[in-house]
């Protein structure tokens, strides 16, 4: 897979591969699978929410774009999830 950012998931089913935690400390362990639907950014706080499915819902996955919160994940997302089905 190559690399990419939270702002630019391919889609797919993805399998969290290194533990990392959200805005509201939720920490996504390894092995944990989900679906990307979709994304949105709220620019004045620099606020990005994944949309995903997980066990059979819709849920998010909220990200704040600031280099001492989630940044350095968003911009290395390929280094915390893999692609496991198109």
């Amino acid at each position: 897979m190559s690399r990419f950012s939270a702002f630019s998931i391919p889609q797919g089913t993805y399998r969290v591969i290194r533990d990392f935690v959200d805005f509201d400390g939720t920490i996504h362990p390894p092995g944990e699978t989900w679906r990307f639907l979709s994304h949105a950014f709220l620019p004045y706080d620099a606020g990005l929410t994944l949309f995903i499915q997980r066990d059979g819902a819709e849920r998010s996955i909220r990200l704040q774009d600031y280099p001492d919160a989630q940044g350095p994940v968003i911009d290395n997302f390929h280094e915390y999830i893999e692609l496991v089905e198109e």
